[in-house]
């Protein structure tokens, strides 16, 4: 059985109008799930997304 190597994707945290929690998982232009094969990269455009976000949304990292 081979090895699994890890892969990590952003989530998008947006409370909505009714006090809930919606999660989204960022895509790609093709609509494919951006994956990135270190978490510190996906920790960087984790910061940047959070630093710029003007909607209150709240950018995390998740192993996939």
């Amino acid at each position: 059985m081979g090895q699994h190597e890890k892969s990590f994707c952003i989530i998008k945290k947006m409370k909505l109008n009714n006090g809930k929690t919606q999660h989204v998982i960022l895509v790609d232009g093709s609509s494919e799930i951006r994956e990135w094969s270190s978490k510190d990269e996906a920790d960087k455009v984790v910061e940047l997304f959070n630093a710029n976000t003007d909607s209150g949304y709240e950018y995390v990292v998740r192993e996939i």
